[in-house]
């Protein structure tokens, strides 16, 4: 039903949503995805549904935008824990714009505040921007701790430890899939502002 919600409302994401492949892993903690498999715990899936029926649309969506955006990639050349928060603000944002009514949170309220603030020093809010705010900046653990309470979806482990994994989409494939929808992304976000105006 979630990968519908998307594929219907966004077409441009079916090439990228027909990749992602669902492996249960009832050993694991959470949500986390390397290349194209996304593993999660089915227990914790389904009692995170319970609480949040919007999260599993949510997730997808946030994991996507991480794939698009080849966050993963980047990881193991920056600091693990800013770059780890400044990819899950970017993809969030991004959602929160989209204004998917099945993808709502209930900390929707506190993310919109915080990109609001984020915005007057980030322009853009890509993870790049942000990452590089945050080295400037340098966030006290507090407030990392909130970003990390709001934003963060999945776990990034396998980004730092994926060696093992099996890469059935390469980096290459990701970035061919990417470049077709960033472009729809900014026509998408373009529409939006016209007829909002």
């Amino acid at each position: 039903l979630a990968r519908d919600i998307i594929t219907v409302r966004f077409r441009f994401f079916d090439v990228a949503m027909a990749k992602l492949k669902l492996i249960s892993k009832k050993e694991w903690e959470g949500i986390s995805f390397s290349g194209n498999q996304i593993y999660y715990n089915p227990v914790f899936l389904i009692k995170k549904y319970m609480d949040e029926p919007g999260y599993v649309v949510r997730m997808y969506l946030h994991i996507l935008l991480h794939n698009i955006f080849l966050h993963q990639y980047k990881a193991d050349k920056l600091d693990k824990l800013y770059w780890n928060i400044a990819a899950d603000i970017a993809v969030e944002n991004i959602i929160i714009e989209f204004e998917i009514k099945e993808a709502g949170l209930s900390s929707d309220g506190a993310a919109r505040d915080i990109i609001k603030t984020l915005k007057k020093r980030v322009p853009g809010l890509t993870a790049e921007k942000i990452y590089k705010d945050f080295i400037k900046n340098k966030p006290s653990d507090q407030l990392l701790k909130r970003y990390r309470d709001i934003f963060t979806l999945d776990n990034h482990f396998i980004w730092y430890e994926d060696k093992e994994m099996e890469m059935t989409i390469s980096h290459t494939e990701w970035e061919k899939i990417a470049r077709r929808i960033k472009t729809e992304l900014a026509a998408f976000s373009e529409n939006k502002a016209k007829s909002e105006s």
